[in-house]
């Protein structure tokens, strides 16, 4: 039985993963570690990690993998407008997932994908650094190992670190600019009866060529409108934390639900001297936060195929209302919008290689 593939940066909080494969989750329509834009939740290199108690008999092969093919969409797409702000499109996505164990506490993972647009809104398509002309593209290739070290005996425990990478071999990730990202964290999860209940948290940072957006003319000439900076900052740093239950219905079907927060700050320092304004931003910039739901089922089909489907639901909010009352997002769905554009589907299909 393979392991889900852990710490490989995508797409949400949780994978759809079935017992018996490893899968790597569709990638988001918009960049990673960016405020939140419509669709699921942004891939930011950190996966929730819930352990597996799983103890096949016989020698297990240390090399396994899946192949994922998912259809993804925002809830827009499910109400009659006029207008398309609200909508985020459409994007079928297939996605690789390696992963290696040399021994049972150590996994090491690679996944990268395939996104293709199906049908653009205007929040997905209206932006120098998204997705254009309907194009199949590439997702940034991922790389990740997880190290469980110990288990806390009373309480029965399991403790994991984390560590990932993530290079840039996307469009977005390359016209931004990104040279690198860097994913550390901890884990910490246990296994009651069929329920499996994780909890982690982690750090990412991202090295970037310029602190600041800028636009590249190989993919985008926005040139003679705008200039080549947009003068937006990049995201430098991320901390983010989550709660996780899984719970095996029977042997085939699984239901996941996870609650999950962020914060990031900016690749840039306001300075703070004679000459800066009374009302600029000075100082360390920082986002408001970000939180967001996860719920997946997944049913791994009968007689030893290795094959699984799952349907999952996520949320990607802000963590306060725009309207400045301070009042909390309800992160179960998306009030934020006018149509639930920050609500997301996903309908996947996978393989065990």
């Amino acid at each position: 039985m393979l392991k889900t593939l852990e710490a490989a940066c995508l797409l949400a909080l949780l994978a759809l993963a079935a017992p018996a494969a490893a899968q790597v989750g569709p990638s988001a329509p918009a960049p990673d570690d960016t405020d939140p834009e419509p669709g699921p939740m942004p891939d930011d290199g950190l996966e929730e990690i819930v352990e597996s108690d799983d103890e096949d008999e016989g020698e297990k092969f240390p090399v396994g993998g899946s192949l994922s093919l998912s259809h993804s969409f925002a809830h827009s797409e499910f109400v009659e407008s006029d207008q398309e702000w609200d909508s985020s499109g459409q994007f079928i996505g297939l996605d690789l997932g390696l992963n290696y164990s040399p021994v049972d506490e150590i996994s090491i993972s690679a996944g990268i994908g395939a996104l293709k647009p199906v049908d653009l809104g205007y929040l997905s398509g209206g932006s120098g650094s998204s997705l254009s002309n309907y194009e199949t593209e590439l997702t940034d290739l991922k790389i990740g190992s997880t190290w469980s070290p110990y288990t806390i005996p009373v309480a029965d425990i399991k403790v994991g670190l984390v560590g990932g990478i993530r290079l840039p071999t996307g469009k977005a990730s390359i016209a931004q600019g990104l040279i690198i990202g860097l994913t550390a964290g901890l884990s910490l999860s246990r296994s009651i009866a069929d329920l499996k209940v994780g909890l982690s948290g982690g750090y990412t940072h991202n090295v970037w060529e310029d602190p600041t957006q800028q636009i590249d003319p190989r993919f985008v000439d926005l040139r003679r409108i705008s200039g080549p900076d947009l003068g937006q900052p990049l995201p430098l740093t991320g901390w983010s934390a989550g709660l996780s239950l899984s719970y095996s219905i029977i042997e085939a079907l699984s239901v996941t639900v996870g609650y999950r927060l962020s914060v990031r700050s900016s690749s840039i320092v306001g300075p703070d001297d004679e000459y800066t304004s009374e009302y600029a931003q000075t100082g360390d910039q920082y986002s408001t936060g970000a939180h967001g739901v996860t719920g997946s089922v997944s049913y791994t089909l009968p007689f030893d195929t290795g094959t699984s489907i799952g349907l999952q639901m996520a949320t990607n909010l802000k963590f306060y209302e725009i309207d400045g009352s301070g009042r909390v997002t309800n992160p179960f769905f998306d009030t934020y919008s006018r149509q639930g554009a920050y609500t997301g589907y996903t309908l996947s299909l996978s393989q065990s290689l």
